[in-house]
């Protein structure tokens, strides 16, 4: 039916924002990387995905800032040990992220990185709305048990956004420097934004969708 949260992403002007919000957090020749946190530090493989994550980072020859955005819900343990993860291996380059509302905060970024948190999505339909693609969602989605668990938890054997290729994927550790790399290409975002405009549905027309199959479903009862 098309994303009902993302209906007042219209009234957003994601390319605006990211012109008037980057200044001051970047140098000219650095990247923004964002990375999304999840409130699951329990879930076997969610910590060693940021770890394998601060590996491959410290093997990156391309300058970068690292952006870190905790989930509301992550315990303050979870998000300081986090932090220290980044900090003790990026030191300066990392910050946690300055932005309240979450879409100055997608906007910024060259690279939004999570391992499957639904800010990739939020940030697929900033892309689709803008008249050009500005950066790449990227799922961090390599250990096998975090992702045994999350297909115990969806009844899915198939990330939908991963499979319908909407995003980035990273399947194992050892490729995700190439993913990041083809994520910062303007044909890959390119590929990436017409495919959404392809395959997403339109958020203005969710509500009318829903009323729509509920006063049929009711008319087929009534007769």
């Amino acid at each position: 039916i098309g994303s009902i949260k993302h209906i007042d992403y219209r009234f957003y002007d994601p390319l605006a924002a990211r012109t008037e919000k980057r200044p001051g957090l970047v140098k000219k020749d650095e990247v923004i990387l964002g990375f999304y946190g999840q409130p699951i530090l329990e879930i076997a493989g969610y910590f060693a995905t940021i770890e394998a994550l601060t590996r491959q980072l410290k093997r990156w020859t391309r300058p970068f800032r690292l952006l870190y955005r905790p989930h509301p819900k992550e315990t303050d343990a979870l998000r300081q040990k986090t932090f220290s993860l980044f900090t003790e291996a990026f030191g300066e380059r990392v910050q946690r992220d300055p932005f309240v509302d979450i879409k100055d905060s997608l906007v910024v970024c060259d690279l939004v990185l999570s391992a499957f948190s639904t800010c990739c999505f939020d940030n697929l339909y900033l892309n689709e709305l803008a008249p050009r693609p500005f950066n790449a969602s990227v799922y961090l989605w390599f250990d096998p048990q975090l992702i045994q668990w999350w297909r115990d938890y969806s009844q899915l054997q198939e990330m939908p956004l991963i499979s319908e290729q909407l995003l980035l994927s990273v399947d194992t550790e050892e490729q995700m420097l190439a993913v990041l790399e083809k994520g910062l290409q303007e044909e890959t975002r390119q590929a990436l934004w017409h495919r959404a405009k392809q395959h997403l549905p339109s958020p203005q027309a969710a509500i009318g969708i829903v009323m729509e199959k509920l006063l049929a479903d009711y008319d087929m009862k009534g007769t």
